[in-house]
């Protein structure tokens, strides 16, 4: 198996990076960028954390980790808002110090021993609280888990769902928006309570989402329809559909981060052939028309791509 981070220039689709991901053949991937667009932390099997630095295109190292066991865990990267820490989802929770390298700490998940593993997680504007997804290593089952992140100890925790994936947390900080990649829906939680407060049905399998640099709409890649939907998080609603093509593996999916001007998206794809040779594609959409409006110059043959896109 085999797979690669590459970074390309969003505005010419030009390829700038490229290096390679340990990849145990299993897709839990993450990644996160820093706050000064630094470094990129990328991971594909959530065991190994590649730190890739953006100046000179070259890996500055390479971080361990436990991975997830759950049947599918998308998103298992957040980094703090200042950039000091990176939380890795797995058998547990751990906290990186980016300027070390080293493990600040770890976190068991709920449960009993063995019985579930971190899928991904949300950070709190000022840092101070991780919103964590968790689900069972074997069979159905998960969860959300509050955490402090100064002392690392769980301060609330709710069962909901069946695979809960990486939490969205909104603008204001009060809701969770939380995909569940066996059930296909997308649940609204209090982020004081845990309380799923509403659900909407989705045509999936989905497993990301992408929240709207104003607030206003989530976008959540289908990947059995190669579409992302556009999902308004006052109604619920879905209003807009916008085709990118890609994958029907749910453990891969589509997605990626809006611009800061909230006017266009970056999605990734994968379309695996039964030679598992894989052919990615990636393209910008214009997320106030939902058209898709340029898609990757050349398909780039690679069985799994993380491509992160700078604007």
């Amino acid at each position: 198996h085999s797979s690669a981070l590459q970074v390309f220039k969003a505005r010419t689709g030009a390829l700038a990076g490229n290096v390679a991901l340990p990849n145990d053949g299993l897709a839990n991937p993450g990644l996160a960028v820093a706050p000064d667009s630094s470094r990129v932390y990328a991971t594909f099997d959530s065991q190994t954390v590649v730190v890739y630095d953006v100046a000179t295109g070259m890996v500055a190292s390479t971080w361990q980790t436990t991975r997830a066991l759950t049947w599918t865990a998308t998103g298992t990267l957040t980094l703090s808002p200042d950039g000091q820490t990176l939380y890795t989802a797995g058998q547990v929770l751990t906290a990186f110090d980016t300027a070390t390298g080293n493990i600040r700490g770890t976190v068991n998940p709920p449960g009993s021993s063995g019985s579930y593993s971190f899928v991904g997680s949300a950070v709190s504007s000022d840092g101070g609280t991780l919103y964590a997804s968790y689900a069972a290593q074997i069979g159905t089952g998960s969860g959300l888990a509050t955490i402090d992140t100064a002392s690392l100890a769980i301060t609330g925790s709710a069962s909901l769902g069946s695979e809960l994936q990486q939490p969205v947390l909104s603008k204001d900080g009060s809701t969770l928006y939380v995909p569940d990649a066996i059930d296909s829906l997308l649940y609204v939680v209090s982020a004081s309570n845990l309380a799923a407060t509403g659900s909407i049905a989705l045509q999936g399998p989905i497993a990301t989402a992408t929240l709207s640099a104003d607030g206003s709409a989530l976008y959540v890649p289908n990947s059995s329809t190669a579409s992302t939907l556009a999902v308004d998080t006052s109604s619920l609603a879905v209003i807009a559909s916008i085709g990118v093509g890609g994958t029907a593996n749910p453990q891969i999916g589509l997605g990626g981060p809006t611009a800061p001007s909230g006017r266009a998206m970056a999605a990734a794809s994968l379309s695996l052939a039964s030679s598992q040779t894989a052919f990615p594609r990636s393209a910008r959409l214009r997320t106030e028309s939902c058209a898709a409006i340029r898609p990757a110059p050349r398909a780039l043959r690679s069985p799994a791509t993380i491509r992160p896109l700078s604007w």
